[in-house]
């Protein structure tokens, strides 16, 4: 039975040495006081937030920050520190360092916290915050067995959140109640406390909170022998807890479960149930859980006679105990240790345990506790011929089991103590307690409540089984859907690649044919270039030719102007006719040739002239010649040759060619000619 949602903590001696390094490196030590309440807030909050960010790593980094935080407060001027304001930062970290406690067991500091808080709640005087720090004083008790100071903070929370109208605190503060009228043994207001918490679950539709009460409720029913009841609640629980996931609620739920076949001792299911909430609780590493784990697996190796199990299970139980410091459940684990030694016929070790666990169970006020513990006595005296004693105890657990109607207790001691008259030779008591027995063992578990509460379970299975097949249907079904519409979009991804492969097959086989077009028209176009270029120079070499004709017929006209010289000596009408002729022949050759030679020029090299005059207008009719040659790829001695003219005079026209043309010292006339 589980009264709150356990926590686990991770903690070590090198963690703490490398916090506090890290600390001191970060000057998160603040020794100074605060001048004003604003910048104590910042670093309450501050501290508050970074204990709220590593406690699920390390819980005692967590409470040195939350701790770090009071002690500055603390340290705070009196006007500073008795600020409202800083009266509810000092709740919040007293109240999250007490629930850090609290998880470690460390019940009596934390109770110092919780009780902190709530008188500074009061100071405020603000509802939530008193609420909540008696809800958490109200926890801490009842984890330690105060049942009475736990029933009174339980009462003054719910108060308030009722007049809050916060259903969530309602809710809980009900639950907590319950828990502890069912300890008491007070099963009517238990009840109804837990309808109370049922009311809140249904009407808000909360799985969490219906898993919660469900599970309390199957606890109730079992200690009140409604077997029928329990198994339906427990049963309606685990349907809740699987749908909201919350694996401590399933660790519970399973446990009780497994008590409850414990109880009419189908040891089989029971070990199956508090194995699988056992390996839940160890996963999450949640020692409170844990115990109740562990003490129901001794018991159940026990009533199995199975010493080896049974010893394993006990020293973890008596380990886990003594860690987890939780009084409530010491007064059970001293009558499991007592049944083993009453097991193995040990009986002086059997009331040894059973006299401490008498004295835990009376400490707490745990009714229940005391009823078997008594119970266990009454059973050990009548075997050892302690008649008188057996019938003592018996005697008191039957008054305590009626008023508190424990019905299990009850029957066992009617059974007892009906064995113990006849043995003095009482048979008129011997037969009324008998009776009495009889009539309460027809309401406990029989063969035919059995076959019930399996046919219960069996329903219960199958109907999962049902949902489980159904939703296996719906999820082949969704899946086949799903495997459709996949394999509808692959054919249509498959058909666009099919598509878009022919395009670029297409547009790659047009491309190949433009590129082989290209080439063959390439090749065509070199080959008319290549004919071209061939023609040029074909008329470069006629050009040359010629001009080197126009060359050959200017020596020899130029050789028949001299010889007409010479003929001057004659008389002067002879003189003037010569001259006359002289003059002819000169313009003759000079004009014809070259005019003749530029009218082939023009055919191979088209608008040449046109451009070098754009380019450079102020040529004369010399450098023109000379640029045209070049543009024929003709040397300087070529060059020379034909214009009858000194390789030197050439070289001189070439450079007052190249000034014109802006060509720099570096660059090339025969290229620059070329390129126009």
């Amino acid at each position: 039975m589980q009264y709150q949602t356990g926590f686990y903590t991770i903690s070590s001696y090198k963690k703490k040495i490398v916090l506090l390094s890290f600390l001191f490196l970060t000057g998160v030590f603040v020794n100074g006081q605060f001048s004003d309440a604003d910048s104590l807030i910042k670093q309450v909050n501050y501290l508050s937030a970074k204990g709220d960010k590593i406690k699920i790593i390390s819980s005692d980094s967590a409470f040195f920050y939350y701790n770090r935080a009071i002690r500055i407060i603390d340290k705070s001027d009196d006007e500073i520190k008795n600020n409202k304001d800083i009266l509810r930062k000092k709740i919040d970290v007293l109240s999250k360092a007490g629930v850090i406690l609290q998880q470690q067991n460390k019940f009596f500091l934390s109770t110092d916290y919780f009780k902190k808080a709530l008188s500074y709640a009061k100071e405020v005087d603000e509802d939530s915050l008193t609420a909540i720090c008696d809800f958490n004083l109200a926890e801490i008790n009842l984890e330690n067995g105060k049942y009475s100071t736990a029933l009174a903070c339980y009462s003054n929370a719910l108060k308030i959140y009722k007049e809050m109208e916060d259903e969530d605190g309602v809710f809980w503060s009900h639950i907590g109640m319950a828990i502890v009228y069912r300890e008491c043994g007070n099963p009517g207001s238990s009840k109804h406390h837990y309808n109370k918490a049922l009311d809140i679950a249904k009407e808000t539709g909360d799985d969490y909170y219906n898993a919660v009460v469900y599970n309390n409720l199957g606890n109730l029913y079992m200690q009140t022998g409604d077997y029928d009841k329990a198994i339906n609640s427990l049963l309606t629980s685990l349907d809740f807890c699987n749908k909201t996931g919350e694996e401590q609620n399933i660790s519970d739920v399973l446990d009780s479960i497994g008590e409850f076949y414990l109880k009419y001792k189908d040891y089989k299911r029971a070990l199956d149930y508090f194995e699988r909430s056992m390996v839940i609780a160890e996963n999450i590493n949640d020692n409170y859980r844990l115990l109740a784990r562990y003490a129901n697996m001794a018991k159940t190796y026990i009533a199995l006679n199975d010493k080896e199990n049974s010893l394993k299970y006990i020293s973890k139980t008596i380990e886990l105990v003594n860690l987890v410091g939780d009084k409530s459940r010491l007064a059970e684990v001293l009558v499991i240790i007592s049944e083993y030694f009453s097991k193995n016929r040990d009986y002086e070790n059997t009331l040894t345990y059973l006299n401490r666990a008498l004295s835990a169970a009376e400490e707490i006020g745990d009714t229940v506790g005391l009823a078997s513990a008594k119970q266990e006595m009454a059973e050990i005296y009548f075997k050892t011929g302690e008649a008188d004693k057996a019938l003592e105890f018996a005697n008191t657990v039957q008054s305590v089991s009626s008023e508190k109607n424990i019905p299990d207790s009850y029957a066992k001691s009617s059974l007892l103590i009906s064995k113990i008259l006849e043995q003095k030779g009482d048979l008129k008591g011997a037969l009324i307690n008998f009776k009495k027995y009889s009539e309460i063992k027809d309401s406990l578990i029989n063969r035919d409540r059995i076959k019930v509460i399996e046919d219960t379970e069996a329903k219960y299975n199958f109907a999962r089984l049902q949902n489980e097949k159904l939703t296996a249907r719906n999820n082949a079904l969704q899946a086949e859907s799903e495997i459709r519409e996949r394999n509808v979009i692959l054919a249509i991804l498959t058909l666009l690649v099919i598509l878009v492969l022919i395009v670029l097959m297409k547009f790659y086989l047009k491309k190949k044919k433009e590129a082989e077009e290209q080439e063959g028209n390439q090749l065509k176009l070199n080959r008319k270039i290549d004919l071209l270029q061939s023609q040029i120079d074909t008329k470069n070499r006629e050009l040359t030719s010629k001009a080197m004709m126009i060359s050959q017929n200017n020596k020899v006209l130029e050789e028949i102007s001299v010889a007409i010289d010479n003929c001057f000596e004659g008389g002067v009408n002879e003189r003037n006719e010569l001259r006359k002729l002289k003059n002819l022949l000169e313009n003759s050759y000079q004009e014809r040739g070259w005019d003749d030679f530029l009218k082939h020029f023009e055919e191979v090299h088209p608008d040449f002239y046109k451009r070098l005059a754009e380019k450079c207008p102020d040529l004369t009719s010399g450098e023109l010649k000379i640029c045209a040659f070049l543009k024929m790829n003709l040397n300087t001695k070529e060059i020379s040759q034909i214009t009858n003219q000194t390789t030197k005079s050439i070289e001189v026209a070439r450079t007052r060619i190249r000034k014109k043309l802006n060509i720099e010292h570096n660059g090339n006339l025969y290229s620059a000619v070329q390129n126009i």
